[in-house]
């Protein structure tokens, strides 16, 4: 299993809305999980391990899209 963890700092939150739930769960979601938390911190897990690599990758991707 994998396990995703997301912290977004409070002028993040502010200033670019961006959410540790909405963007740990995009991320988990790469590897077939889920999961999600509050604005300030989320978690996320997955079973499909051999995506781990595909959902890292696209951690800037989905962190760019969330703040456009």
């Amino acid at each position: 299993k994998v396990n995703f963890v997301c912290i977004v700092t409070k002028d993040l939150i502010k200033e670019k809305n961006l959410k540790a739930g909405d963007i740990a769960k995009a991320v988990a979601a790469s590897a077939g999980g889920g999961g999600g938390g509050s604005p300030h911190m989320a978690t996320a897990g997955a079973k499909d391990v051999e995506k781990l690599g595909l959902a890292l990758s696209k951690v800037e991707e989905i962190i760019r899209q969330k703040m456009s």
